[in-house]
C-alpha cells in the first residue's frame, strides 16, 4: 500500500494447483510471493494449502492451512498462525 510521499514500489505474484482427487473431494496449493523496496527484496511468502468436500448438492465445507514466512530486517522469520 503506497502512502504519501512514499515512492516505494513492490510486486504481488503467484501460482495455484488445483486436482479433482475424486468425485467430491478437490486439493489446491498456492504459492504466492511479495516484494518490497522496489521490488527488490522479498517481503512475505504464503503457502496456501486446502481441501473442499461436496457434501451434497447443497452443502460444501472445505479447510485450509496457510503457513506465512515474513521479513523482519533481519532474517526470515515464520509469522504465528492464528484461528478465529
Amino acid at each position: 500500500m503506497a502512502q504519501f510521499g512514499n515512492q516505494d514500489f513492490g510486486t504481488w505474484g503467484g501460482v495455484s494447483v488445483n486436482k479433482e482427487v475424486a468425485d467430491d473431494l478437490e486439493i489446491d496449493a498456492d504459492f504466492q510471493v511479495r516484494t518490497d523496496d522496489n521490488s527488490t527484496r522479498l517481503d512475505q511468502c504464503f503457502l496456501d494449502l486446502g481441501a473442499k468436500y461436496k457434501v451434497n448438492k447443497y452443502f460444501r465445507t472445505g479447510i485450509s492451512w496457510r503457513p506465512r514466512m515474513t521479513n523482519n530486517w533481519s532474517g526470515y522469520a515464520f509469522a504465528k498462525s492464528t484461528i478465529p
